[in-house]
């Protein structure tokens, strides 16, 4: 089972952009977020994130890197990547979907555009959870009936 609230961690360089970032996630429900500068902080979070929003070229580890140390844990395996390119780095962004990253979005961040995909993947999480809860009951049912 996912439990709720998701872990989002955040990681962009760009003070403004968090701050965006910050304003419109703090408007989904079921979502706790952390909000990092720095990319070396973030990074001793996300064995624990359901959730990575990461800008791709920072000082420290890049969101290249970001991704990967994700996608090695247990865990990261199913959890959702956002990658936040400026046109200048669509090349990186290319390198983070390699790497494992679900998607991107283009800065300047729209919040409108950031708030849609997280809900959406707000809503996945919640029909994994009527599968995982489904297949429990029935494997329940199996062993009582047995």
């Amino acid at each position: 089972m996912i439990v709720f609230p998701l872990k989002c961690v955040v990681v962009d360089d760009d003070p403004t952009t968090l701050k965006i970032l910050e304003k419109t996630i703090e408007k989904i429900d079921k979502v706790e977020a952390s909000f990092h500068l720095d990319s070396r902080a973030a990074s001793k979070e996300l064995s624990s994130c359901n959730i990575l929003i990461t800008d791709v070229q920072m000082p420290g580890l890049s969101g290249v890197e970001l991704v990967s140390q994700l996608r090695s844990y247990p865990q990261g395996r199913s959890s959702f990547i956002v990658v936040c390119t400026g046109k200048e780095s669509y090349i990186d962004a290319y390198d983070c979907f390699h790497a494992g990253a679900n998607t991107f979005i283009r800065k300047p961040v729209q919040p409108k555009e950031l708030e849609q995909l997280l809900q959406e993947t707000v809503g996945r999480y919640e029909i994994w959870n009527t599968i995982f809860r489904d297949i429990a009951v029935g494997n329940q049912a199996k062993r009582t009936a047995g």
